[in-house]
Order: structure tokens, then C-alpha cells, then sequence
């Protein structure tokens, strides 16, 4: 062991040490004259105590630094260098007691100092990414990301990071983890998308690192995740954050919207991302290709317009009528359904399939709870005047619904009179078990008294019977729901026009008068007793 007179050179000392630039601040550690001298950055002393024997590696101190470590998180290069030269450990721990496992590589890269990190790489430290890419996030230092992607780091390769962290950066609510499915401690994500999650939408602004990672020929089209939840291109999941679709994830996030901007989603486009990747996961919205997306946002006062991204994705070839996703609806159908009068005519003017359910989704549009009827009714108008087509199947989203009987549940008279004119089926039936049914059952059970005689008389079978309803094992008839209902003006309406409160078969029943009893309706009842006391109970 080297001494300098009575100083032993590997014996540690008391010294108070500030670490501010590390995040550590005021840690009482005892240090060797090595440690110390290196620290200090005091190049001759560092040589003459090395030159005397002192252990280039000692970590007998409770803090456990090296002095390369103490070295690189000053900033000495040249001590850096003289100590890597005479043996240094380069993947030493620095051993802060917050943070045990940060190494000289970390503290380099949190330094931002390209130098170092070149220094360091070049003399073997471990490139692991999962270890120093949040430290490069944190630091937000490009110098140091581009020193690791000329040190030949793939910077497309997937990177495991702690999920709690992740989730905390983007204010995920503990709901969110049944929901998106993650039981794993770590997930994996690729640095891009690392960067701009990390960065983007709590900061209030893209991150110039992510950018420097785009500059670095950077994967766009890669999907960001590996787990099963959910893998996304960043198109995908910017457009995805930015329309506000997982609001139900954030806690104190009220403006979504306004954090990432259309020229954002421009830019990554001008790249060479991908206009029509979807996504895959257990969230329909992640299966749904950016144009999908888009569509499916409502447009409010405040919000940054959906028109201008869409209008973007077109220009960049994104496909009008994306069928990709089978659970989402088209994007002109999405447009028509949120009321986006401007959006279903730019999608119009693309070449979208009008003979889609779009016209269908308009009206059932009505029913959202913040429906605007006046705009729900032009984008209708719109629809019909470039020929929709009135009888088009249900959507996937359209309860198994078609246009008119849509437009008979909202006791919409002047619109049903409009498509039956224009040659809407009556007699179609839907295989959709809340509303169901044909248009005149559907009139019947909510008691649109106008609209069933309309029916009626435009060829309507009131004792066409179905499954179609709920709560009833057998078929039910126009009268039977209307009884189980009370609708008494309903129940005479249908007497009247020819009603037969009897299903066939060998036995006759009053299944109509057993309905109105069994939900109390004692009005009803009495009624259909009038008519029918001569049926027997089956």
C-alpha cells in the first residue's frame, strides 16, 4: 500500500461532497485521497497517488464510488482517461443510496457530455439500453444519443422499461392496467416511442430528442410495444393521444389535444410513416388505422380541428374507405356518426364509399348524449343528396339497425316518410337484441303512435313475430311488446288495423294480455280482455 509520509493512500478521509448535477444532493460519504483528487479533477495528484499504490477500484467506502466514478460524474475527462488506462472498472456502480445500480455510463449520459460517453463505450462499458436510455431521456441530451448511435447502438431495438415509471409519465390511472391488459412489471417500447410518451404530452411539447432519434433514421413504422396489449406505429399512437381517445386514462389532463399538433403528425408523415398503419391490441380504437382514428373524433369549440389531420393523411395516401379494423367503423360511417359535417364532406370529395352505413350512422348519430340535431340532420341531407343507400346493412357499431328504423326508435316522422319514399324496407328485420325487430315493432314498443300508422299503411305487418327483444323467450309481436310496454293508444291502434294477440299452434293465448299483466298495465290488460275473453290460457 503507497503513503505519502504519514497519509496512507487508500485510507478514506471525511469530506463533504455536493452532487446537484447527478440529482443527489448533500451525501456524507468517506472518501480516499483517490476519490478525492479525482473529484477535484487534479490531474497530477490523480498520476502521483496511482504511481504510489492506490487502488484504482477501491470501493471500501460506505458511499462505494470509485474514482472513475466520482471522475465522470464531475465531468474530468482526462481523469477519465489516465484512470481507465491504469485498470479503472468502466461499468463500476456509483452506488448512491437512491439509486444503487447507476453507472459510470449513466452518470456520463445524465451529464450530457458526448466526450465521456464516447470515452467510456470505446473502453467497454455495457451499451445495454434498457440501463442508459432513461438516463438519455431524462437528460434529454442529443450529444449523448448521437455518441451512442455512432458507437454502433441500434437504436430501433427494444428496450425494456419499469411500467410504474412509464405509467406515472403518462398518468395512466390504475384502471388502465386491467384494461390495456399489462400484468408485467416491464414492458418493452422502442426509444422513440419511449421519448415522445416520456416527453410529449406532459411536457406540453415534442422533445427535441425525439426528433434527433427521427434525424437518426429512426424505425417509424416499428411498432412502439412488444407486449400483447397493444402494438402501435407512432403515427398511430400520437394521432391516438392526440384525438383524445384514452381521456379515461389520464388524471389532470384536461387538453390532451392541444399538447401534440397536427404539424407533429405532418412531420412524422413527411418521414415516410405509414398513413395506414393500425394498430392490434385488446382496445378496438388501437386496431383502427390513423384515418379511423381521426374520424371518430368529435369536433368540439377549443379543440385543435380534425379536418387538418385528415386532410393530411389523405394527401399522404391513407385509404378513405379502411376496412382494415372490422370492430371500427369505416371513417366516413365514424365521421357521420359524430356529426362532422366538414370531414364527411372532405371524405365525400376523397371517393368514400356512400353506399356504406354511413347514413344509418348518422341518424343513430341523434342519440349520442351531446348530439347536435340540426348537424346530425345536414350530414343526413348531405348523405341522401349524394345518393346513400337507405338500406344498407347494420355496422358493426350499428346495433343491427338499419337508416329507418334508426329513424323510427327517434319518432323522426318527417324522416321516415322521407325514406320510405325514397324506397326504404319496411319489412326489414334486425337481429339486434335491445332494439330489434322490424320498423313497426320498433314503433310499437316505444309507442311512436304517428310513425306506426305510417307504416301501416305503407305495408307494415303488425303480426310479424321475432326473438329479437329481450327479457321474452318467445317471439313477440307488434302488440305484445306494446302491451308489455302500456302503451294503450299503441294496443288499440294495432287492434284496429288487424292485430292478432295469438301466436300459431294448437293452442290460442292471450300472450298479449299476459305481458300488460305480468308489468302491471291493468289499463291494457282490461282492454285486450275485451277483445279476447274468449281465448283460453295455454
Amino acid at each position: 500500500m503507497g503513503s505519502i509520509g504519514f497519509l496512507d493512500s487508500d485510507a478514506p478521509f471525511c469530506r463533504r461532497f455536493d452532487f446537484e448535477s447527478s440529482g443527489v444532493t448533500n451525501i456524507n460519504w468517506s472518501a480516499t485521497p483517490l476519490q478525492t483528487a479525482s473529484n477535484a479533477g487534479n490531474v497530477p495528484l490523480v498520476e502521483l497517488l496511482l504511481d504510489l499504490g492506490a487502488d484504482v477500484n477501491s470501493t471500501a467506502c460506505p458511499g462505494g464510488k470509485t474514482a472513475l466514478f466520482a471522475a465522470v460524474e464531475a465531468g474530468h475527462a482526462e481523469v477519465v482517461k489516465i484512470l481507465l488506462a491504469r485498470g479503472a472498472q468502466v461499468d463500476a456502480f456509483g452506488n448512491h443510496e437512491s439509486e444503487p445500480h447507476v453507472t459510470c455510463l449513466m452518470a456520463a449520459v445524465r451529464r450530457g457530455d458526448a466526450m465521456l460517453v464516447q470515452m467510456l463505450l470505446e473502453n467497454g462499458a455495457d451499451p445495454d439500453l434498457s440501463k442508459i436510455l432513461s438516463a438519455v431521456i431524462d437528460s434529454g441530451n442529443n450529444n449523448a444519443l448521437i455518441s451512442l448511435a455512432q458507437a454502433g447502438i441500434d437504436i430501433n431495438q427494444r428496450i425494456k422499461v419499469d411500467f410504474l415509471k412509464l405509467k406515472n409519465q403518462l398518468r395512466f390511472t390504475p384502471a388502465s392496467d386491467g384494461i390495456l391488459g399489462i400484468t408485467a412489471e416491464l414492458i418493452c417500447i422502442t426509444p422513440l416511442g419511449y421519448a415522445v410518451a416520456h416527453g410529449g404530452w406532459i411536457k406540453g411539447a415534442v422533445p427535441d430528442i425525439a426528433m434527433t432519434m427521427l434525424d437518426l433514421d429512426a424505425d417509424l413504422n416499428a411498432s412502439l410495444w412488444e407486449e400483447s396489449f397493444e402494438y402501435q406505429s407512432l403515427l398511430h399512437f400520437v394521432i391516438s393521444q392526440w384525438i383524445g381517445r384514452r381521456n379515461s386514462f389520464y388524471q389532470g389532463i384536461k387538453h390532451v389535444k392541444g399538447l401534440v399538433t397536427p404539424k407533429l403528425i405532418e412531420i412524422l408523415l413527411s418521414r415516410g410513416a405509414l398513413p395506414g398503419a393500425s394498430g392490434h391490441g385488446l382496445d378496438s380504437s388501437n386496431q383502427a388505422t390513423p384515418l379511423q382514428l381521426i374520424a371518430s373524433d368529435e369536433p368540439k369549440e377549443g379543440w385543435p380541428e380534425t379536418f387538418e389531420v385528415a386532410e393530411t393523411l389523405l394527401k399522404a395516401g391513407a385509404d378513405v374507405n379502411s376496412t382494415q379494423c372490422l370492430s371500427v367503423l369505416q371513417p366516413l360511417e365514424a365521421a357521420a356518426f359524430m356529426g362532422n359535417f366538414d370531414l364527411v364532406k372532405l371524405l365525400l370529395s376523397h371517393g368514400a364509399d356512400v353506399k356504406s352505413s354511413a347514413l344509418q350512422e348518422a341518424i343513430r348519430g341523434f342519440f349520442k348524449y351531446d348530439a347536435q340535431p340540426e348537424v346530425s340532420m345536414a350530414v343526413v341531407n348531405l348523405l341522401l343528396e349524394k345518393k346513400a343507400d337507405i338500406n344498407a346493412p347494420p355496422s358493426y357499431d350499428g346495433m343491427g339497425m338499419t337508416a329507418l328504423q334508426w329513424a323510427v326508435h327517434g319518432n323522426f316522422l318527417p324522416l321516415v316518410r322521407r325514406l320510405i319514399n325514397l324506397g326504404a324496407e319496411i319489412s326489414a328485420a334486425s337481429p339486434d337484441a335491445t332494439y330489434g325487430g322490424t320498423a313497426i315493432q320498433i314503433a310499437a314498443k316505444d309507442g311512436h303512435l304517428e310513425i306506426a300508422y305510417l307504416l301501416i299503411h305503407h305495408g307494415a305487418d303488425v303480426n310479424r313475430a321475432s326473438h329479437n327483444f329481450p327479457y321474452e323467450e318467445e317471439e313477440t309481436s307488434a302488440i305484445d311488446l306494446a302491451a308489455r310496454e302500456g302503451r294503450l293508444d299503441m294496443v288499440q291502434l294495432l287492434i284496429n288495423e288487424g292485430a292478432d294477440t295469438h301466436l300459431p299452434g294448437s293452442k290460442r293465448y292471450r300472450r298479449a294480455e299476459r305481458l300488460a299483466e305480468r308489468e302491471g298495465h291493468v289499463a291494457v290488460a282490461d282492454l285486450l280482455k275485451h277483445y279476447f275473453e274468449d281465448a283460453t290460457w295455454d
